[in-house]
């Protein structure tokens, strides 16, 4: 194998490594939030965040308004989906990892490497299971305090169709390496 191909496999295989730690902090969020909601601060929070901007029609609210937002659906809603979110990147970072040693070792057509490129079908599943929550959770932000959210898990409905599509080419990947892996076995027993 190059080096430069050999360096790239590692720096790539560090930064998954980074980010599979990182991303075990992002579990902090929901605990952040049902705080907030129990405390009663959700609100408060979504309005002098920067991460929501204001859509021009609601620059002032009402008081009542603001009272009546639904602050435990919001927070159980937003807390499930990173949760679920959060799982499926772990899963994928952790696939994606032992790809990379995988790779490196210079085992391309393994049975593990199908079984890690069915854990990325399973952390998308993961993925498209969450965006319904956060989808949801930021639509009440945005239509009860006009707000909208451009930071962390600032999931729309259009990421279900974005999913799914994911979901597709990844299958599709999936289908192609069991043939190619079939035909490699065949080949390998008649010679």
């Amino acid at each position: 194998m190059p080096k430069i191909l050999n360096f790239a496999l590692f720096v790539l295989s560090l930064l998954a490594r980074l980010s599979f730690a990182l991303t075990w902090f992002c579990f902090l969020i929901p605990i952040c939030l049902v705080v907030q909601a129990l405390k009663g601060t959700v609100t408060t929070n979504i309005l002098q965040n920067d991460n929501f901007l204001v859509v021009s029609a609601h620059l002032h609210l009402q008081q009542t308004t603001i009272e009546h937002f639904p602050q435990y659906l919001y927070a159980g809603l937003m807390s499930v989906g990173a949760v679920l979110a959060v799982i499926g990147a772990l899963y994928g970072l952790k696939a994606l990892i032992k790809i990379l040693m995988n790779i490196r070792q210079r085992q391309y057509f393994s049975d593990e490497n199908r079984r890690l490129l069915w854990t990325f079908i399973v952390a998308q599943f993961y993925a498209l299971a969450a965006d319904p929550f956060i989808a949801g959770a930021n639509q009440l932000a945005r239509t009860y305090l006009g707000r909208v959210n451009t930071g962390y898990f600032d999931g729309t409905w259009e990421d279900i169709y974005a999913d799914l599509v994911a979901l597709a080419i990844i299958g599709t990947i999936y289908i192609l390496f069991c043939s190619a892996t079939k035909i490699k076995r065949e080949a390998e027993l008649t010679i």
